[in-house]
């Protein structure tokens, strides 16, 4: 077969199956999650970052923070994760001094019960307890929903049942903190530090992009960040 009628025939193929393929195949659209774009794909606060923003005040996120060589005004909340380096040694230690001349610093819990962080809570009478959840075992024995049970908690936050949470337990449970419930189960504490403030949170996860948009999650993040307090400037590291 001469190569001019080898390249016909295989044109006229093509022009065939083309046909055929659309006139036997529609086109549809589909939508794919791809991920977070900009910001978001590097830093899992940023949602947060922009939430205090819609709540009027001034927000920034930090990859990393150095104590020594800078920290913001002692009129500014600082955010923080315990199983970060801040959490431990020297660093705590200037953050705790920086909280005592009037800051407000906010120790984020460990992300899961193989995190460490138990060291640092103890200074401030305060635990973090990976354990089966209560409301999980009242809910089961309602035979509830987990909407419709949330819905019953008295002035409670639905942040969503799970068979296991963190939860935090306090030393002495009687003073010196202010607390916030998930029905009786403790998710975040305040302490007053000399001039300043020191909270603490069980379960950070709830403050991610991914998480703070669900149920009250975004509610207990400003009670956390601002509750009582009227912060300067809003740091998440």
């Amino acid at each position: 077969m001469r190569p001019l009628t080898a390249s016909l025939l295989v044109v006229l193929a093509g022009t065939l199956f083309a046909g055929w393929f659309f006139s036997t195949h529609e086109k549809v659209e589909v939508e794919e999650w791809v991920g977070y774009r900009g910001d978001a794909r590097v830093n899992p606060w940023y949602a947060a970052e922009l939430l205090v923003r819609e709540l009027g005040l001034e927000s920034e996120s930090k990859p990393e923070l150095t104590p020594g060589e800078w920290l913001p005004p002692a009129t500014d909340t600082l955010i923080v994760q315990v199983t970060s380096s801040l959490g431990v040694g020297p660093d705590l230690y200037m953050l705790l001094s920086w909280a005592g001349e009037g800051g407000h610093l906010v120790l984020l819990g460990p992300d899961s019960v193989t995190d460490e962080g138990d060291d640092t809570l103890s200074q401030f009478g305060i635990a973090v307890r990976f354990a089966r959840s209560e409301l999980y075992e009242a809910m089961e024995e309602q035979q509830t929903t987990q909407d419709d049970f949330e819905a019953e908690l008295d002035g409670g936050y639905a942040l969503g049942v799970y068979p296991h949470d963190a939860q935090l337990e306090l030393f002495p449970a009687e003073q010196g903190f202010d607390v916030i419930t998930h029905g009786q189960e403790i998710v975040a504490a305040r302490q007053q530090w000399r001039d300043g403030f020191v909270s603490v949170v069980a379960n950070p996860t709830r403050f991610t992009n991914d998480a703070i948009k669900s149920g009250d999650n975004a509610r207990l993040f400003a009670d956390v960040v601002i509750g009582e307090i009227e912060p300067g400037k809003v740091w998440l590291i």
